[in-house]
């Protein structure tokens, strides 16, 4: 199961980052990313697969992001590999009503939310105070039968105000019709919310770098 939702992951990823398409590599999926900060990046759904990149040469700013637990992965990194972050890997089924009676927009006065679909497949939402700043923003990539959420974020400011929830909710109903699955890859204290709207842990997330 988490080798089709890390695939599906790889394929809307790319399209939410306008980035090339992952293609087949190390038991999982590469994609060279060639962004600052990170010259590509690795979608692995086995800890066995690591050393296949962490043994051959690689360029500075590599990533691998593995469905594994921290302890499956860091013990056994060699020099130059080093870990960032950890996640979960989450899914949930989308229908056609995909979260109920929740509301569509910002619960909270003084914000107004804007959906921006390009057609590409890459949907993104941002939520603004009423000065114009930017309170909350959300985006996801289709890649038919699964739509991957990206980037949510409440900035400070405006946090424990629904925001987070509102984002998500509206992104759900826009690309539901276009996909019939949804995963993402949640913080510790973005999975709490997610859970709430009915996603569902598959994995731990292990995320490295090589920093030579």
């Amino acid at each position: 199961m988490t080798a089709d939702l890390m695939a599906g992951w790889a394929r809307g990823w790319a399209v939410s980052r306008s980035a090339p398409t992952p293609v087949p590599r190390a038991g999982g999926w590469f994609i060279p990313t060639g962004v600052p900060r990170e010259a590509a990046r690795y979608l692995l759904h086995d800890s066995a697969d690591v050393p296949r990149v962490t043994g051959t040469k690689a360029e500075p700013h590599t990533w691998i992001k593995v469905s594994a637990a921290p302890d499956d992965v860091i013990p056994h990194l060699p020099a130059g590999w080093e870990r960032r972050h950890s996640g979960h890997l989450m899914h949930r089924h989308l229908d056609a009503s995909p979260l109920g009676s929740l509301p569509l927009g910002p619960p909270t006065d003084g914000y107004s939310a804007r959906l921006d679909d390009n057609g590409t497949g890459a949907v993104k939402v941002v939520i603004r105070a009423a000065d114009g700043e930017v309170a909350a923003k959300a985006q996801a990539g289709i890649a038919a039968p699964i739509v991957v959420f990206d980037r949510v974020e409440t900035f400070p400011a405006h946090q424990r105000r629904g925001l987070g929830r509102a984002a998500m909710t509206l992104l759900t109903a826009h690309v539901a019709p276009a996909a019939s699955a949804g995963i993402l890859v949640a913080t510790d204290e973005g999975r709490a919310l997610y859970e709430t709207l009915g996603w569902i842990t598959a994995s731990p997330v292990t995320v490295i770098e090589y920093v030579p």
